[in-house]
């Protein structure tokens, strides 16, 4: 199983560690002119226009956060962190070089970037943090005291590693426990958020919403047929399988035991009826590698298909979702049924 899921947008950043750290950039805005020594009455027009396009940033994270429910551009972030090493060095600048405690605000950047894109990115954003900081208390303040200058450089250096770090393995501890152990894709839990994220979207924009259940027939028969890790690797081919053939916009994690769940945003009962049986057939066709010494197999899916309704909850779409896959077992498996509200 390839550990690049193309999901990984989706697991890397979720979306609760994404909305704390725009919150903490709204912490950070506040912050900021504390740490510059202004009162509340006089702000300097320097300052006034860091802040201002520090804000107006935080804003359009906002917003794009609000409204894209599964993922948030890698861009978007890297512009984002580039903006604010390149704010607070004018933060620096307006408010005095070593006579400001605005640096401070570099190690939330780097906090941010280890967090949501990864430790070494977290490190590139500290190491360019601490050069515009150089730079700019050498060439723009002119400071003279180099060993001044230096202690504080090397600080910034060494507490930005560790905020890298630390934040790295908040990220990884956070993806492990959204990811699904054994075919590395995510797990009911991390589906769960997805899907509340989702249905408050389409309350915003009332486009149709569905959600569609997997199950591999027969597949205790098959366990029991060629063993338990074999019958194990045949769903871990299952998942590159369905990743391989789902839309991008499309999340699909793991349910339980032979159980996939798949999140269909912008898509009618219809349309998802018709692309889960472009599913159901792609699976069918395929020949799945058990290892050992067992030939190659071949397994078939039953489909549930639900689309969200005015009024329903989440657990009604997944209870109206569960219902349909009943209907498509007990009407002989291997294809695809819709729920139809009596």
């Amino acid at each position: 199983m390839r550990a690049d899921s193309g999901q990984s947008v989706l697991t890397a950043a979720p979306r609760a560690s994404r909305s704390f750290f725009v919150g903490m950039r709204w912490f950070m805005l506040v912050l900021a002119p504390i740490l510059a020594g202004l009162s509340p009455v006089s702000v300097p027009a320097a300052t006034a226009a860091v802040m201002g396009g520090f804000a107006l940033l935080t804003v359009i994270l906002q917003v794009r956060l609000r409204y894209p429910y599964t993922r948030l551009d890698h861009w978007l972030w890297y512009i984002a962190f580039s903006t604010d090493v390149m704010l607070i060095t004018a933060l620096v600048v307006a408010r005095g070089g070593l006579r400001t405690d605005a640096y401070i605000l570099y190690f939330l950047v780097m906090a941010e970037a280890g967090l949501v894109l990864g430790m070494w990115q977290a490190i590139a954003t500290g190491l360019a943090g601490t050069t515009l900081y150089t730079w700019a208390i050498l060439f723009v303040l002119g400071e003279t005291d180099l060993k001044r200058i230096a202690i504080r450089c090397l600080y910034l250096m060494m507490i930005g590693i560790v905020t890298a770090f630390l934040a790295h393995s908040e990220k990884k501890a956070i993806v492990d426990a959204l990811t699904d152990f054994k075919t590395h894709l995510p797990n009911f839990r991390h589906f769960q958020s997805a899907l509340a994220a989702a249905v408050a979207h389409h309350r915003v924009r009332r486009e149709p919403l569905s959600v569609a259940i997997l199950d591999v027939d027969n597949f205790k028969q098959w366990n029991a047929r060629i063993g338990h890790p074999q019958a194990d690797r045949v769903l871990e081919e299952l998942a590159t399988l369905l990743l391989d053939h789902r839309r991008p916009t499309d999340l699909i994690a793991r349910y339980g035991g032979e159980e996939f769940i798949l999140l269909l945003p912008a898509t009618s009962l219809a349309e998802a009826s018709s692309e889960m049986e472009r599913m159901r057939v792609t699976v069918a066709e395929h020949e799945f590698l058990p290892g050992g010494e067992h030939p190659p197999v071949r397994i078939t899916i039953s489909i549930g298909v639900a689309t969200l309704h005015p009024g329903a909850t989440e657990t009604q779409l997944l209870v109206e979702a569960d219902q349909a896959l009943q209907d498509a077992k007990q009407a002989g498996k291997n294809q695809v049924c819709q729920f139809h509200a009596a």
